[in-house]
């Protein structure tokens, strides 16, 4: 059984070693003889090539060129199918793999000319997300595309593998066939993101923190889905309500002028801010410094249907997490009293905060409430869930 495995994500970007990676392991382990190709959109130059993983797991990496212009992503709807077709051809493809629904998108087009079963893993509403977000408006043929596809692919995928158990629930009663349905949350390798003391106490001393310095951690982007000008609001509240507060930024390179100007912006003080950009596998390192971490989203109804990667690598680490109120499975979580407090965007000022940061330092100061959220933030995230998925839709299905 050949496997097409589809991304709509650059080779560098962070979500492709933090989602699609685990998704290509775990497929190899269940197909130790299959070939198994991977494409993906690639709208940036490949300095360094495939990564040494595909030589390691034998994946044939094949991938599409694009840009970042919008014609270049009307384009890849229209070229990026016939390029997939002639990989199934040449490569005698049985089954295609989708990450995220715009990759589904890709998948189903390539189904109706080929009608080679397709999977969908990490299922979302992403259009809706779009247009909450304010990326996309109601009237961007791009949200009326994406929708109409995300209507294919619940009529015409093999499987789907929503997140979150909200989205199986409402996908159920859009007539969804309950049995073409399996639950995946974005899996998290807890190895990697395991609580080293070594590296809290490198990594402090490298910065100048010292052991009494409280330390808030934000991996990621700004705007999008997630909160811009907001977060940093929220930072200036932190740095008036808790003594020693320091903020770590993890957010690519390109994201360093925009952040250095809000840094200015709000008057955060510039010695107890560090802005960096490192790869994914040094990110567990800075949440073992950390004492908690930022998972700032807009908001929006649809938000309930997320996974944020970020959360279960924080959680995987112990980390407690500032996150916005109703994103995705974890919200309910929270909200039953596990792993961290949530907030409302709406009020984001000193007394409707307050509380919140008051509850947050609590639980990070305990070394047992922390061991505790390590230990369920790694079964929710376990890769079994992805493994059993597989086994269901490759092989009993």
């Amino acid at each position: 059984m050949n496997i097409l495995y589809i991304s709509y994500w650059n080779m560098g970007d962070g979500l492709t070693e933090a989602t699609v990676f685990p998704s290509l392991r775990m497929l190899r382990e269940l197909l130790p003889d299959a070939k198994i190709v991977f494409a993906n959109i690639q709208r940036e130059k490949l300095v360094a090539g495939p990564p040494v993983l595909f030589d390691q797991l034998n994946i044939l990496y094949s991938p599409i060129p694009s840009g970042s212009k919008i014609i270049n992503k009307f384009r890849d709807f229209f070229h990026g199918p016939k390029m997939l077709q002639r990989m199934c051809i040449e490569h005698g493809i049985a089954k295609v793999i989708a990450r995220g629904a715009p990759s589904g998108a890709l998948a189903y087009l390539l189904w109706k000319s080929a009608r080679i079963p397709f999977y969908v893993e990490s299922f979302e509403p992403h259009s809706d997300y779009m247009l909450e977000s304010g990326v996309w408006n109601a009237l961007d043929p791009r949200y009326f595309l994406q929708k109409d596809w995300e209507r294919k692919q619940k009529e015409y995928a093999a499987g789907l593998m929503p997140v979150a158990c909200s989205y199986k629930i409402k996908l159920v009663k859009e007539n969804v066939d309950s049995r073409k349905i399996r639950v995946v949350p974005c899996a998290v390798d807890s190895r990697q993101f395991a609580f080293d003391l070594h590296e809290r106490n490198r990594l402090r001393q490298a910065l100048g923190l010292d052991g009494n310095s409280i330390v808030g951690l934000y991996v990621g982007k700004y705007g999008g889905l997630y909160l811009a000008e907001d977060s940093f609001r929220i930072y200036k509240i932190f740095f008036e309500q808790v003594a020693r507060f320091a903020l770590i930024i993890l957010s690519p390179n390109e994201y360093h002028p925009w952040v250095l100007k809000q840094i200015n912006v709000y008057g955060l003080p510039r010695e107890r801010v560090f802005v960096k950009s490192v790869a994914h596998h040094e990110v567990g390192a800075y949440c073992s410094m950390s004492d908690f971490a930022f998972a700032t989203y807009k908001p929006g109804a649809s938000k309930e249907y997320l996974s944020p990667v970020k959360v279960g690598e924080y959680w995987a680490n112990g980390l407690p997490i500032f996150l916005t109120k109703g994103v995705g499975d974890e919200a309910s979580m929270v909200e039953n009293g596990f792993g961290g407090v949530l907030f409302d965007p709406k009020r984001i000022n000193p007394s409707g905060l307050s509380d919140k940061i008051n509850k947050l330092l609590e639980l990070s100061g305990s070394a047992s409430i922390r061991q505790n959220i390590a230990k369920k933030g790694v079964e929710h995230r376990s890769i079994d869930k992805l493994r059993e998925a597989y086994a269901y839709f490759l092989f009993q299905k």
